[in-house]
């Protein structure tokens, strides 16, 4: 793959995980391989319609919808979730505390 085409993969998954709703709209579809319709997706997610549509659009490359009306995973937006899990896995409680301490957040 040439280095613009690399990059620009980087920059789809990228602008994609940058976002919470879009992060878990990318999980929600990605642990039903078999397809998720609209209200499926509407109802694990505590967003309305209006913000469902604007990040299901912003997730153009990652998922398709499908001729029987469900969402899938495209090949890039299964890397995204490989990803998403590969870091999750790779935070413990010492990143955590790291961040707590410097952000000052509290639980």
């Amino acid at each position: 793959m040439a280095k613009n085409g690399r990059n620009e993969v980087e920059n789809i998954i990228l602008q994609a995980i940058g976002h919470n709703e879009r992060r878990g709209i990318i999980r929600i579809i990605g642990a039903n391989p078999e397809g998720v319709i609209y209200s499926s997706i509407l109802g694990e997610t505590v967003l309305n319609t209006g913000h469902l549509n604007y990040h299901l659009r912003n997730l153009g490359g990652l998922i398709e919808k499908r001729d029987d009306r469900t969402y899938r995973l495209t090949p890039i937006g299964y890397k995204a979730l490989e990803l998403m899990n590969n870091l999750s896995n790779e935070i413990d409680s010492d990143v955590i505390q790291y961040v707590e301490t410097t952000r000052g957040i509290q639980d």
